[in-house]
């Protein structure tokens, strides 16, 4: 059969395939209250229908026995037995300054934060001589209290304290300019149980996304491809390494683990500092990175010092957590122009600018603490850093991001190190896990009609794993929030709210116009989910995925791909467009319970047979009618 012939044929096969298968700044004094000082920062004692934690069942896998307890922010008690002229001022809207007068007989300082007077969250440990530092982490539109306390010889010698309103702040994104390896890229499909992807770029930098199980719902194709420049480079450092992973904007329901190996030196001046952005370079911000603990030196003993900038030399294994698929690496900067970028260019979602605040303040603990450092103080560095993440996370999915960074320096800790810090952290993390969930509950009552918001899902599955103790990390997390009084009780109560959200939805189940859909639960219709399908055409089985993208709960974008064999040969379909979200029925109080999602999407058709292949373009005239009902229970994330 001649060449021409053979096309010709597979070009009246598509013909027939066609119709068959149409499927588818300003500056505040310290408040001069006429009040005695008093010790701050003490948890409330335990109520008298509290139990103690020594009260709760070893094997407890249920809240239902902790007495509910309700954590009420506590007036501000102002303290002077501290540093004089301690004072606070907004350098940006959600930056503060604090400057005070250093203490004669001061080798250091501890300084706290609050947002409730109760749960008062470290900040920094200065060396004797400070007089200043600026809070990058606090967030905007909040009223905030300070606490300084003095070290001496002797111990802790006084504290003052102070309040400062924050303001909103400005988004401000940066754009700059990916060019990709597109020759290097690899793929693979995920599924529930998780998986791996890894690559090498050019230079020798290699890439390793870990995907833990129950991250993606169904099967999902990841693509991974390295960076190999980027234009409008916005850090006064190199840039070390970069990649990107596809889909685009898709939110994970675990954070995945990026390791990045750098085969090369870094600078001894500047921080290594991780960062993010979306598309080939819209809303660059920069992200947290974590140093492989065994890529440290080993020849650090107690007698040895050394300057900050050897021991980023060092570090050639950096981990970033990732719970949203875009780009990511790694680059240099001072700490001047991270402090910069955070007041300057304040990326447009509230989760990247806090993710941005954190790694600039690690940049800043890098350089600018102190020129040499022992060991024990290198070692307090970063919990003092997760620290500053626990106080400024704000919603369920910065909460997973925080507490994989948790366990990625738990696993490497010392004993000694796990000793002095785990513990405090935990218990950190623990108040956070009642305040996520607690918002989670506030957001869904204030949601829009048809929606379940994203943190819905994400906060139920934290109380969930709370409670029963899922994993090593929840297990401990529970018994660090036994030693707070009402902590448990607070996140029964958080779930109990939870349980009064709108229902999540599913794909009707039954075969529709030819079509049988093999997809179960969409746990939110304004995150990014999934749908699968299956169709025969001509006796062949086709299957077929759309991915949306939400702009709100009721429309978005999609795109999809899919197909099957046909004959000898094969049938392939992509798919691009946009969707809507249309009521069909309402219960008897006038709520949702029955909808269909509309697409309208153009589609290139792909056959091949004996090797050769042809594509052509077309519009899927009619749109396609995806039935969908509002589940009768949660949908739950495993």
């Amino acid at each position: 059969m001649s060449r021409t012939f053979k096309l010709l044929f597979v070009f009246l096969l598509s013909m027939v395939v066609i119709g068959c298968s149409l499927i588818p700044g300003s500056k505040q004094e310290a408040i001069n209250e006429d009040v005695q000082p008093t010790e701050v920062g003490v948890v409330n004692e335990v109520q008298e229908n509290e139990p103690d934690s020594n009260s709760v069942p070893q094997d407890f896998t249920s809240l239902t026995e902790i007495t509910e307890t309700e954590v009420v922010d506590q007036p501000f008690v102002l303290e002077t037995s501290g540093p004089t002229g301690f004072t606070a001022e907004l350098t940006a809207p959600d930056v503060v300054l604090l400057s005070w007068s250093p203490v004669s007989d001061a080798i250091g300082y501890e300084l706290f934060v609050s947002g409730n007077n109760i749960d008062w969250f470290r900040l920094a440990k200065l060396p004797g001589e400070s007089d200043q530092f600026e809070d990058l982490l606090a967030p905007e539109n909040s009223l905030l209290s300070y606490r300084l306390v003095t070290l001496t010889a002797a111990g802790e010698s006084g504290a003052s304290s102070l309040q400062i309103q924050t303001q909103s702040r400005n988004p401000n994104p940066i754009t700059i300019q990916a060019n990709f390896e597109d020759d290097l890229a690899v793929t693979t499909l995920i599924g529930p149980e998780g998986g791996v992807l890894s690559l090498t770029d050019s230079k020798g930098v290699n890439y390793s996304l870990e995907i833990p199980p129950n991250a993606v719902l169904l099967e999902l194709e990841l693509l991974m491809k390295p960076v190999e420049s980027i234009a409008n480079w916005p850090l006064d450092g190199n840039l070390l390494a970069g990649v990107h992973i596809e889909p685009d904007g898709w939110l994970l329901y675990e954070p995945a683990m990026l390791t990045i190996t750098l085969p090369g030196s870094s600078s001894r001046s500047l921080a290594q500092v991780g960062f993010g952005f979306n598309g080939s370079g819209e809303e660059f911000h920069l992200t947290t990175v974590y140093a492989e603990p065994d890529s440290l030196s080993n020849h650090i003993d107690e007698n040895t010092y050394f300057v900050r900038g050897l021991y980023q030399q060092s570090v050639r294994v950096i981990r970033l957590p990732v719970m949203e698929l875009k780009g990511n690496g790694v680059g240099e900067s001072s700490a001047q122009t991270a402090g910069d970028l955070v007041k300057n260019n304040p990326p447009t979602n509230p989760s990247n600018a806090n993710d941005q605040k954190s790694a600039a303040a690690s940049v800043d603990d890098d350089i600018e603490l102190a020129p040499l450092l022992s060991p024990e103080d290198l070692a307090s560095l970063v919990p003092y850093n997760m620290y500053n993440q626990i106080f400024s996370i704000k919603d369920c999915y910065e909460f997973r991001k925080a507490a994989a960074a948790f366990q990625a320096w738990e696993s490497g800790a010392s004993s000694q190190q796990k000793s002095n810090w785990s513990q405090d952290l935990l218990e950190n993390l623990g108040k956070k896990a009642v305040e996520v969930s607690k918002a989670a509950a506030k957001e869904c009552k204030e949601a829009e009609e048809g929606s379940v918001p994203s943190s819905v899902p994400c906060a139920e599955k934290l109380t969930r794993d709370i409670q029963s103790g899922s994993t090593p990390f929840a297990q401990e997390l529970q018994n660090a929030m036994k030693s707070t009084p009402g902590a448990l009780g607070e996140l029964l109560k958080a779930q109990r709210d939870l349980d009064n959200c709108p229902r999540s939805f599913k794909v009707n189940n039954p075969a529709h116009f030819g079509v049988e859909w093999l997809s179960g639960c969409i746990p939110s219709l304004d995150r990014p989910f999934q749908v699968k399908f299956k169709a025969m055409v001509n006796a062949t089985k086709i299957v077929n995925e759309y991915r949306f993208y939400p702009s709100n709960p009721f429309s978005g974008r999609v795109e999809g791909d899919g197909g099957g064999k046909l004959g000898d040969g094969t049938i392939n379909y992509v798919y691009e467009g946009t969707y809507k979200v249309e009521v069909l029925a309402r219960d008897s109080n006038g709520k949702i319970k029955e909808l269909d999602i509309l697409t309208s999407m153009a589609r290139t058709t792909i056959i091949c047979s004996s090797g050769d292949c042809i594509s052509y373009d077309d519009e899927v005239e009619s749109a396609e009618r995806i039935p969908i009902l509002v589940n009768s229970s949660r949908c739950e994330i495993p």
